[in-house]
């Protein structure tokens, strides 16, 4: 760690050396050319920029892999810490023998309700095909094809006290697929009796329960919830773990006081566990949010733009529709503008960050309007390659089809700006 911190230091130490060769290069680029000796003294002063800009992108692209190797190390030191507090919970699958985690999510289990039983999903899948099973491969009794006859055997496994059961019988309660109509008394003494006996995705389940509350049944609590999400995030469960996360670090206005360094525990616990999509997104999300201001974490705007980039490319942020999509426009422009001090076709973000802004804005985010705004305000009216002016020319300029944000007063201007490099930044747009 102490080597990856050193090469960090030296590497920021040439991306700001670089940044200023940039400067100078545009700014004054007789006195760049003197400087750089006899040989790049002929050289081209807009090939310099180019060049100098390519050095400072690969340098960027090394101090993103060095925060990422430290970052892979951060996780691995936080799973090994709680894994020795918390032991992780594995079972032997039946069939492949394979050690199941059957506590990370309901999902990680196929469950028979013939025996009670149960084996890995991957088993399932692979073996067997979906509704043509007619003998449980565990206990050799038939297995029901219809809903009635699945219930049946769901009710059994119940009576005989199998956690699963009453947690996944509780569910069909609440929805009144059994019963014929909703019975939240039922629904919630299954639940309980399941929580009982650890079984993790009703422990999540009745800290969701106590966050809406059930009236005469459960009184609204978010500390009763957090206490249920606290044991199943304990025992591994990682959508518990991002409930936790997320609470501790937003939701103070639901009195709960908010606790950065745990937040940021189970956030890097969740993003380690997680197997499914929405969860590791909303782990991102929070984790994007710490490293950008630094709560809990030290600042980086590298790992900021990375988490936050994992989020919005599955669109499963729990904050508030296109906040996260915002604050990745933001950490964006923080990125280039460290390495470049000017904007240089080929090398530019503007096009990525409108795209990013305009989906915020779209969702309703008034931050993002305002900045959105300001950014087409400042790139209309005129040539984005020769710099005319649309109200002098006395014609309408071309916008660019794809990134819609610059324009062009002539197709011999966009095909040069295309070529120059405009279409590295316009391709862009959806990394």
């Amino acid at each position: 760690m102490r080597d990856i911190d050193q090469a960090l230091k030296k590497l920021r130490s040439e991306i700001d050396t670089g940044t200023k060769s940039i400067q100078l290069a545009i700014e004054n680029p007789l006195a760049a050319s003197l400087s750089a000796g006899l040989f790049s003294a002929l050289e081209d002063p807009s090939h310099r920029i180019i060049r100098l800009a390519e050095q400072q992108k690969k340098l960027g692209e090394k101090e993103m892999s060095y925060e990422l190797e430290r970052e892979k190390e951060r996780v691995k030191r936080v799973v090994r810490e709680f894994e020795e507090l918390h032991p992780p919970v594995f079972e032997a699958c039946p069939i492949c023998l394979e050690d199941i985690r059957i506590h990370s999510t309901a999902d990680a289990c196929a469950m028979f309700s013939c025996c009670g039983n149960w084996l890995c999903s991957e088993c399932l899948t692979d073996n067997f095909l979906p509704g043509k099973i007619t003998t449980c491969p565990l206990c050799r009794e038939t297995v029901p094809l219809d809903l009635a006859g699945f219930n049946k055997g769901l009710l059994s496994c119940v009576e005989r006290g199998v956690a699963w059961a009453q947690f996944q019988a509780g569910g069909k309660y609440e929805s009144g697929e059994i019963g014929g109509r909703p019975d939240m008394k039922k629904a919630v003494q299954l639940c309980l009796l399941s929580a009982e006996q650890n079984h993790p995705p009703a422990l999540l389940h009745l800290g969701v329960l106590y966050t809406k509350g059930i009236p005469g049944l459960i009184k609204k609590s978010i500390t009763k919830a957090m206490e249920y999400w606290q044991k199943a995030a304990d025992l591994g469960n990682f959508h518990a773990q991002v409930n936790l996360a997320l609470t501790l670090y937003k939701y103070e206005h639901f009195g709960v006081k908010a606790d950065y360094p745990t937040a940021v525990k189970y956030a890097t616990l969740a993003i380690h566990y997680a197997t499914d999509t929405p969860t590791a997104a909303s782990a991102a999300s929070v984790l994007g949010f710490v490293f950008q201001g630094g709560n809990g974490l030290t600042s980086s705007v590298n790992l900021a733009t990375h988490y936050f980039g994992l989020s919005v490319k599955h669109d499963a942020s729990p904050f508030s529709a296109g906040l996260v999509e915002y604050h990745y426009a933001d950490c964006l422009v923080l990125q280039a503008e460290k390495l470049y001090p000017f904007l240089i076709t080929g090398f530019n973000v503007l096009p990525r960050v409108a795209f990013w802004l305009e989906k915020s804005a779209n969702a309703g985010q008034p931050p993002a309007k305002l900045s959105l705004k300001k950014l087409k305000a400042n790139e209309t009216g005129k040539c984005s390659a020769c710099n005319a002016s649309e109200a002098s020319s006395g014609k309408k300029f071309l916008r660019c089809g794809r990134c819609k944000l610059y324009c062009y007063c002539s197709k011999k201007c966009q095909r040069e700006s295309w070529n120059a490099g405009h279409k590295v930044d316009c391709k862009s747009v959806y990394c």
